[in-house]
């Protein structure tokens, strides 16, 4: 199924998303559309819930709370009201025949909400298709600020050169415009809105990327792909946080001879500009995560909005986990950086991932093909790891890896697993990336630990030893302790109490002696040192 928001035509109404289309775009796993619009010109530009005390009713009607009994009139008195599609549901079967015949007459669409979809994340989801439908020319160009326009030609004028300015996911944001040819790479980042992947690859080949995402330098690069002229680039940050990338080419006339001061001084020039931009783009992370969040709890997200992330379509997904170590107590600010962060890495690297955060946890989606290697994943994990821990001033990161998913419906489990391996790993001054089948003893131990502790299970014949101990001042619990530790090797575990191995054996009598302890039976040894533990 192809779910994909298309532009407006040429001469096309803007505003709105077709009728027709709001089943599609929303997708199959959220709502059934039981009977389609008639009018297939209407646009939908508004949702909401009809509560009879307004003669207008919005395009898009939530029935909530009314009774099945009800949903007939209510149908009929919305269409009249200019209703052109209206959501309800589950249908009971009793009822399915006499909503459709209502529909069907009103001339109105309908649809059918899953029992599983919040009321509160389908109109989210709606909205978020309207606003996508308004605003397709600005995300099309990438261009959310007029004033951005004007930026690269102010640029171009103090560094004498032709200027990009990219966001830091190296769309294009703004250039100079150009009375003469520069090169074919210019052109192609200009008409395709972002850098060409034979400039990426360069770049990367050239360490290039790494310098401006974590660094103030001004590289130059003398060749390139496409018989490119000489270019310079540098980082436009605010504070130590990458907001974009300044390049400047050469054209007829040479650059400046100081044109490295010039950049830096163009890069600060720049900042506020992108700062507003990104600003904009605020509003928009808010509705990505409470989207993300809803996929993350639930399994759950529109398919035209998987499209839009870069999630689908896909045959495998991982969740990335990442928190600050020793101290997870990031500021609210520390963490909206950090997962931009992590996204702009990402896609940096032409890896498909969505990212927000729950709490102090930051969770990154990956989606990737069956034939991407766990070392791969592994791979950018350390390296997100390593990229965010610079940015956060050297603090200790943990990483973790979930195990592949085959759907999205899959990622709550997945979501499980990265928790429980940061929930069980020890905290780190460092970087520390584990996967789910690395920590999985440790998962498992805790498991286990925490169903001893909730059932109680003790064991009297240990309860004997401690006894002993506090009453003689032995060390037989110490004793057994490093003997079950050693797996029952005598020689290790008095090698370990600092003992002679004679003195160990007679602990061992002394303390099956005294506990009535079976050191023999493997099930007894199994119990002794999970409690012990």
């Amino acid at each position: 199924m192809n779910a994909t928001l298309n532009p407006p035509v040429a001469g096309e109404s803007l505003g709105g998303i077709p009728a027709p289309d709001i089943g599609r775009l929303l997708g199959e796993d959220l709502v059934t559309m039981v009977v389609p619009p008639v009018d297939q010109s209407t646009r939908i530009r508004s949702v909401g819930v009809f509560d009879g005390s307004s003669d207008e009713c919005p395009d898009v009607l939530l029935l909530i709370g009314a009774a099945p009994a009800e949903w007939a009139d209510l149908i009929t008195r919305a269409a009249g009201r200019g209703a052109c599609a209206v959501v309800l549901g589950p249908i009971p079967d009793d009822a399915r025949g006499r909503v459709r015949s209502a529909a069907v007459q009103a001339g109105v669409g309908l649809l059918e909400r899953r029992a599983e979809v919040p009321w509160l994340t389908l109109g989210d989801l709606i909205r978020d298709l309207i606003r996508q439908a308004d605003t397709w020319e600005i995300r099309e160009s990438g261009v959310a600020l007029d004033d951005l326009a004007g930026l690269a030609e102010s640029l171009a004028e103090m560094l004498g050169g032709h200027v990009i300015v990219e966001d830091a996911k190296f769309r294009l944001l703004s250039y100079s415009s150009s009375t003469g040819h520069v090169d074919r790479g210019r052109d192609i980042a200009i008409l395709g809105r972002r850098i060409p992947d034979d400039w990426l690859r360069h770049l990367e080949s050239l360490g290039v990327i790494d310098t401006l995402l974590g660094t103030d330098e001004v590289v130059t690069v003398d060749d390139g792909p496409f018989e490119a002229r000489r270019r310079l680039l540098c980082a436009i940050r605010a504070e130590r946080f990458l907001l974009g990338v300044l390049w400047v080419a050469e054209g007829e006339t040479p650059l400046p001879a100081d044109i490295h001061d010039r950049m830096i001084a163009a890069a600060r020039t720049a900042a506020p500009f992108l700062l507003r931009h990104q600003e904009s783009g605020f509003q928009r992370r808010a509705t990505q995560n409470r989207q993300l969040r809803v996929l993350l709890d639930q399994g759950t997200i529109a398919q035209s909005t998987a499209e839009e992330y870069g999630l689908s379509p896909a045959t495998r997904y991982t969740v990335l986990g990442l928190r600050a170590s020793p101290d997870a107590l990031l500021t609210s600010l520390d963490r909206s950086r950090t997962v931009e962060s992590v996204g702009m890495y990402c896609q940096s690297y032409r890896w498909r991932a969505a990212t927000t955060t729950i709490g102090h946890t930051v969770y990154c989606v990956l989606a990737h093909d069956a034939e991407t290697s766990d070392a791969r994943l592994g791979d950018i994990a350390a390296a997100v790891g390593e990229h965010v821990r610079r940015a956060l001033l050297g603090r200790g990161v943990l990483v973790s890896l979930s195990r592949n998913v085959a759907a999205l419906r899959d990622i709550p489990s997945a979501r499980r697993q990265v928790d429980e391996v940061l929930a069980t790993s020890p905290a780190t001054d460092r970087l520390a990336v584990a996967t789910y089948d690395d920590a999985l003893a440790r998962i498992a131990l805790s498991q286990v630990r925490q169903f001893m502790t909730a059932n109680a299970i003790d064991h009297p014949k240990l309860e004997r030893l401690r006894a002993e101990d506090g009453a003689t001042g032995s060390e037989y619990i110490v004793t057994l302790t490093a003997y079950l530790t050693a797996f029952g090797n005598v020689v290790a575990a008095a090698r370990q109490l600092n003992v002679h191995v004679t003195t160990l054996r007679y602990r061992l009598k002394r303390i099956q002696a005294i506990s009535g302890l079976n050191l023999d039976d493997p099930a007894e040894r199994l119990l002794c040192e999970l409690l012990l533990r």
